[in-house]
């Protein structure tokens, strides 16, 4: 079973500290961290076995179907609106997410904090930032200020 390491401990609490509405629900328990070797084996699992960075995702190597595009803007939070109604859309209505800043960086928090939080969560500099919904396979995963929702084939 995964259980999770000491949320100081982990590698990208920094997105975390800096918005203390969101560090509030991380010590109230609403986002469970992995540790390096826990986050590994669940990339492995729910993204792929062979990829281990976004950026290594082609179109010779999709791991994603069904790929639709967004761009958004970091300043204006409301940019997110139609994104997130169409993974509600594809997904259903997600209580959990599994959310992955890396391979090495994972942890477990509720569709509606990462809703709410998208832009603390999500940096205009990402590259390897993707949330999973485990029961539909539905996945949200952002380059710079590129949003992607896609699907996991099984």
């Amino acid at each position: 079973m995964f259980s999770s390491s000491y949320w100081q401990d982990f590698d990208e609490i920094w997105r975390f500290e800096e918005c203390s509405e969101l560090l509030e629900n991380v010590k109230l328990g609403s986002v469970v961290f992995f540790n390096r070797d826990q986050s590994n084996a669940l990339w492995t699992m729910l993204i792929s076995k062979k990829i281990r960075h976004l950026m290594h995702n082609t179109i010779y190597n999709n791991i994603f179907t069904n790929v639709e595009k967004y761009e958004l803007s970091f300043d204006n939070k409301g940019s997110a609106n139609v994104l997130f109604e169409r993974f509600l859309e594809r997904a259903g209505v997600p209580d959990i997410l599994f959310l992955f800043f890396s391979i090495n960086s994972a942890c477990v928090l509720r569709f509606s904090l990462l809703r709410e939080f998208w832009n603390e969560i999500f940096l205009p500099s990402d590259e390897t930032t993707i949330a999973i919904d485990i029961n539909s396979k539905t996945v949200l995963y952002s380059f710079e200020e590129c949003f992607f929702i896609g699907t996991k084939p099984a």
